[in-house]
């Protein structure tokens, strides 16, 4: 028989019974929740974390949308700019990096975000248009001015943002490529940053979607760009240069600022080698995969405004010289020569060469008689496959062992970044290539007889054809 004080305990033990099983039950579920919490913090360190400025200055009265658009842009591209960095520091933080080295991570970011004032280039201060280059210059110096009056520092970063596809679609591939460096030219001479990128992911037909910088804050240095040691690397490449320095040695606000036929653009040749052989690398394999064949001589011949009534009578930077210029260079053990020109057909021209692919056709076909008596050995190609992309034709003139550019600025980088040996017309639109043949021992200026786009129009067309095959 059970007392009362042994019925107490009974209801005691099971009230500290349930007591207990509460507790146990309590420290499951917190245990279970500390698991899946510390899982969660392990996954998260693990995770790329990506230092963004708060504050994106952008000095240009641009629309709300335009203005969303282009900081996407360069937050994303100012993204990339730190991707290495933070990989090799903080992927691997469970591992616990010294904290001297998370310190010098902190503080490059902290730099970037705060002493970094971002420029957007406008479309009337890019690509040297009618004064363009003299509005971006101003607005540099004006930026500058201000930047330095507030936070006492100098980076400055110069953004631009196009659809290159637009751009493209115009057909001025060589003034966009002046264009280009131009504007990197003023970067330099300023000692600023530039970047350059399309508004599209993808666009490997462009010409310009190669340019782009690779990274954000691509930083333009004038010391970079020193001709004092005889040999320089470029990527995987070497190329030498002679004792002679371009004067001066770096260029100056007053050098980077002219316009059009006066931009000193020898100075970027050393980005322009690096950009263009970059680009015909990458597109070597897909080259071969097409069945295109690289020749060993490759000659861009300019057809097309020169013939018709649309260039100004007043002009003096495009024309024609006589075949024997290529004659007279060409090794006679060459196995293949490719002339590089636009395509015969109408539907495949620029707008402004309209009306003149049967006259170019017939003056191609000249030159190809002319190259086929003199070098009966050797293969001689008509390159104006439309269905090659100009990253492809300008690849042509890259990987060739000999070419030959005459008046034209579609040819002109592509003859500084070329593997082989390069000829070009002196003049014109060549201007700068004066400084730039006594620093590369691969590049020759010729100066043969030149006819231009008035005179041939003067002289008739089957003069000017009689004329190109004199000698």
């Amino acid at each position: 028989m059970r007392t009362p004080s042994m019925n107490l305990i009974g209801e005691v033990e099971q009230k500290f019974h349930y007591c207990r099983v509460s507790v146990l039950l309590f420290l499951s579920v917190s245990l279970i929740r500390y698991i899946n919490l510390h899982e969660w913090m392990n996954i998260q360190e693990q995770r790329i974390e990506i230092i963004i400025p708060s504050k994106l200055v952008i000095r240009s009265k641009i629309s709300t949308t335009e203005e969303t658009r282009y900081k996407k842009v360069v937050e994303q591209e100012r993204a990339k700019l730190q991707i290495e960095t933070i990989k090799t520091g903080v992927r691997n933080r469970k591992d616990k990096y010294k904290d001297e080295e998370k310190q010098q991570f902190e503080n490059k970011t902290d730099t970037v975000a705060k002493n970094t004032n971002i420029v957007k280039v406008e479309e009337n201060e890019s690509f040297l248009w009618r004064g363009a280059q003299s509005r971006l210059c101003k607005h540099i110096k004006k930026e500058k001015r201000r930047f330095v009056a507030s936070t006492k520092s100098e980076y400055l970063h110069l953004v631009l943002v196009i659809p290159c596809r637009e751009f493209h679609e115009q057909h001025q591939h060589g003034n966009f490529m002046l264009g280009y460096y131009a504007m990197k030219l003023a970067a330099i001479a300023f000692q600023a940053e530039f970047t350059f990128r399309c508004e599209e992911e993808e666009g490997k037909n462009y010409l310009l979607w190669w340019l782009q910088s690779k990274e954000l804050g691509e930083r333009i240095s004038s010391s970079t760009l020193s001709t004092s040691a005889r040999m320089s690397q470029i990527g995987n490449y070497q190329f030498s240069f002679n004792h002679s320095l371009y004067d001066p040695p770096y260029p100056t606000p007053n050098i980077a600022c002219q316009g059009m036929g006066r931009v000193a653009l020898h100075y970027t040749s050393d980005y322009a080698r690096k950009d263009l052989r970059n680009m015909a690398n990458e597109l070597s394999p897909t080259l071969h995969n097409k069945g295109m064949k690289i020749d060993e001589v490759a000659i861009h011949l300019r057809c097309g405004d020169i013939l018709n009534k649309n260039m100004s009578q007043k002009d003096k930077n495009y024309g024609l010289i006589q075949f024997q210029a290529y004659r007279k260079r060409i090794p006679l053990t060459v196995e293949s020569i490719g002339i590089i020109t636009a395509p015969f057909e109408e539907k495949n021209r620029r707008k402004q060469d309209h009306g003149s692919g049967l006259l170019c056709q017939t003056l191609v076909y000249r030159l190809v008689d002319y190259l086929r008596t003199h070098f009966p050995n050797t293969i001689v190609n008509i390159r104006n496959d439309p269905s090659e992309s100009i990253p492809e034709v300008v690849s042509r003139l890259i990987l060739a062992k000999h070419n030959f550019c005459v008046r034209s600025t579609f040819c002109l980088f592509p003859s500084i970044a070329s593997y082989g040996t390069s000829y070009v017309q002196k003049g014109g639109v060549a201007y700068f290539f004066d400084e730039i043949s006594n620093v590369y021992d691969d590049i020759y200026l010729m100066d043969e007889p030149f006819l231009f786009t008035n005179e041939i129009r003067d002289k008739g067309f089957n003069s000017t054809l009689q004329w190109l095959t004199e000698s």
